[in-house]
């Protein structure tokens, strides 16, 4: 991305996980679409360095 004359580059991704409740639907899914999981209500969890 570039913007102003600055320009970034993505240095590391991190992989998200979502805990459900046993019999939750979506709990069945090995893998989830963002589409998905706006349509439940969830909490969020915003990561830290130290976790």
């Amino acid at each position: 991305m570039q913007r102003l004359g600055l320009g970034s580059e993505a240095f590391m991704t991190e992989g998200q996980i979502v805990i459900l409740p046993a019999g939750h639907p979506l709990a069945a899914h090995s893998a989830l679409s963002l589409a998905q999981l706006v349509r439940t209500t969830a909490q969020l969890r915003v990561p830290r360095s130290d976790t």
